[in-house]
């Protein structure tokens, strides 16, 4: 389907039934499941599987509380959920072929409620944003922390991408708060000026030189985060350096042509 196609931007398909109102969406990675999550102001949720291509509703897990995120594994066999009000990582069986489908297969302590989750630059780890202001580097198989980015972060990290890159991490916080890390040391390089809510999104355009930021209220702002090319810099140089005069002195001392005349005039 294209601009001219006359259902173009029609609606295919309501997904309807949900008791409370969406948080978060996954696609399983063949496209095959719609992995939804949702929410209310007291903690309560569902998360609800349905089949992208039938429509049919596959299954409603028993999770008994609020979905904020959800991470499919790369096979699509299990998918992690987490909750802005109870502690800890579910891990959930969604194979339909599966035996034990539909069912819980570990919960992963954590110190805090986690707002996100995102894999690494490999599916062996994964990375979790909490409300301890800690970006965590969990190991897939232990579940355990591997190493935490932490020391720059004022506020809950709200959101988590990966540069396309896989160089760069961006985490956005529940006061607005947006970092650039260095993923190889986990170091800070750059902060965005505090914005007026909180980040619902925040992710890194495809070529990873700027990133985008949507708060709540307001509008999507890009940032640029760039470092610049050795050509761009050298072009910066050669538009902005200013090199004085030789004196005659400096002239004769570093043979520079042309050389001033013996009676000390102007070269």
């Amino acid at each position: 389907m294209d601009e001219t196609s006359p259902d173009y931007g029609s609606i295919i398909y309501a997904f309807d039934g949900l008791e409370f109102y969406p948080r978060a969406s996954a696609f399983t990675p063949d496209g095959r499941y719609l992995l939804v999550g949702t929410q209310n102001l007291i903690g309560e949720g569902e998360f609800v599987m349905w089949d992208a291509q039938t429509h049919a509703l596959m299954t409603r897990f028993e999770t008994g509380q609020d979905v904020s995120n959800i991470l499919p594994t790369a096979d699509g066999r299990r998918a992690f959920t987490v909750s802005a009000y109870v502690t800890g990582i579910t891990e959930w069986d969604i194979d339909p072929r599966s035996p034990t489908f539909g069912q819980v297969l570990r919960i992963i302590p954590t110190n805090s409620v986690a707002y996100d989750l995102e894999w690494g630059p490999t599916p062996a780890t994964f990375f979790l944003g909490d409300l301890n202001t800690t970006l965590q580097e969990r190991d897939y198989q232990s579940g355990e922390v591997i190493r935490s980015f932490s020391g720059g972060g004022t506020a809950g990290m709200w959101t988590i991408d990966l540069s396309p890159n896989q160089q760069q991490i961006l985490t956005g916080g529940d006061n607005g708060e947006i970092i650039l890390w260095e993923y190889a040391s986990g170091t800070e390089l750059w902060r965005a000026p505090n914005q007026t809510s909180y980040d619902p999104s925040l992710i890194f355009r495809p070529d990873g030189r700027s990133a985008i930021s949507m708060t709540f209220p307001g509008v999507p702002i890009e940032w640029n985060i760039a470092q610049p090319t050795l050509s761009e810099l050298l072009s910066w140089i050669e538009t902005q350096r200013y090199v004085r005069e030789f004196t005659c002195a400096e002239r004769s001392l570093y043979q520079i042509e042309p050389l001033c005349p013996a009676d000390g005039g102007t070269p």
